[in-house]
């Protein structure tokens, strides 16, 4: 299928007269052949294109695992493919931070060559800090009525 990944395994130098010096032969599960160099990985693309070990931004909501988190706007480094329990590669990435010893999961979407545009200040908020404020400003409303009306 083109432009599909498969792995292959490699049998030998080219043969065919405009890939000798430029290309190996490889035999996959279904059919040999040779192929140049230029069109061929060592590694499966990871999602988004990414690589290991590619210093990116992070441009998701703010989220934690455990002790460590991920805020919008943090460099990270690839680690590698973030694979579910049964070990099939999802489009999530393993991410660290720079100098980090945990990895994290993340969407591939959520990573970015370019850092992202800073937030306004009603995004900087934490959605439990917006529920506060919104909680706070109702009470309020409701204690002035009750002034106002006493």
């Amino acid at each position: 299928q083109a432009g599909a990944v498969q792995k292959g395994e490699v049998t030998g130098p080219a043969t065919f007269d405009t890939h000798i010096g430029k290309g190996i032969k490889l035999r996959f599960d279904n059919f040999y052949g040779d192929f140049f160099l230029h069109n061929l990985c060592r590694e499966q693309p990871l999602p988004g294109g990414f690589r290991v070990g590619e210093r990116l931004f992070y441009k998701g909501p703010d989220y934690q695992l455990a002790k460590f988190s991920l805020d919008y706007g943090m460099q990270v480094e690839v680690v590698g493919p973030c694979r579910d329990a049964a070990g099939r590669s999802l489009e999530w990435l393993d991410v660290m931070q720079p100098g980090g010893e945990q990895t994290i999961p993340c969407a591939a979407s959520n990573l970015s060559h370019a850092e992202p545009p800073a937030r306004s200040a009603a995004a900087e908020l934490s959605a439990a800090q917006l529920r506060a404020r919104r909680a706070l400003a109702s009470r309020r409303e409701e204690q002035e009525r009750a002034a106002a009306g006493a």
